[in-house]
């Protein structure tokens, strides 16, 4: 009998798992984040009409980062204070269908708990307010209205790289019920990727790099003209 009954639970627990997975489509699974990357944006395809009213929310993946604040003396802008952020979502982003306060709600929660974490024991209502206007400015952070009908995330430019996960919750007499969530990755070509690392960790030989390169594809361009 208990064989029995652990066996219905896997069956149940993988329907469920099936489930979730299948409550929602997305228009990419995957985004290249190529050279030329100006941004993009996820289509959210909701596989039950019954839902007229829900929240989207979006969450990228943590990484570590500093942020700059700077301030004005004698009209002239000057770093003031250096922040170095740990373990710290690169993005997050709330859409709404129509219950705004709600949305609105759950987005100033989760921003201060994310600025909460990145502080760690320097945290205040200053460093709170820096936190998310510099966020949102480089729109990182932002809460949008959604269209009902076709409902999509917006991914920037500068949208870090890794794994991102998007939480779907249907609004039901005022309560927020989770339905279900469903992963998408940002990535970079292989070879871009490697370029990229180059670029990073060995910043002089990239730049030699870069010019040798032109000057040989400079060379052999003026070859070509000079042959025909």
């Amino acid at each position: 009998m208990k064989v029995v009954t652990h066996i219905l639970t896997i069956v149940l627990l993988n329907i469920g798992a099936i489930a979730s997975f299948a409550c929602m489509e997305f228009s990419d699974n995957s985004i290249e984040k190529n050279l030329n990357f100006l941004g993009s944006k996820i289509h959210i395809f909701l596989n039950d009409n019954n839902i007229k009213d829900f929240i989207i929310e979006l969450k990228g993946p943590a990484r570590n980062y500093k942020v700059t604040k700077k301030k004005v003396n004698l009209g002239v802008w000057l770093d003031s204070e250096r922040f170095e952020m740990q373990n710290v979502l690169g993005m997050y982003s709330i859409g709404y269908s129509s219950n705004e306060l709600m949305a609105k709600n759950l987005y100033n929660e989760a921003i201060y708990e994310i600025a909460k974490k990145a502080a760690q024991t320097n945290f205040n209502d200053a460093f709170l307010k820096f936190f998310q206007q510099h966020h949102e400015k480089e729109k990182l952070f932002s809460l949008i209205k959604l269209d009902r009908q076709n409902p999509s995330m917006i991914i920037p430019k500068n949208a870090p790289l890794g794994l991102y996960r998007i939480i779907l919750y249907e609004i039901v007499n005022d309560k927020m019920i989770y339905v279900c969530q469903k992963e998408f990755v940002i990535q970079r070509d292989s070879l871009l990727e490697k370029l990229y690392i180059i670029s990073r960790e060995y910043n002089i030989l990239y730049t030699v790099f870069v010019i040798v390169a032109a000057i040989l594809t400079s060379f052999f361009a003026n070859k070509l003209m000079k042959r025909r």
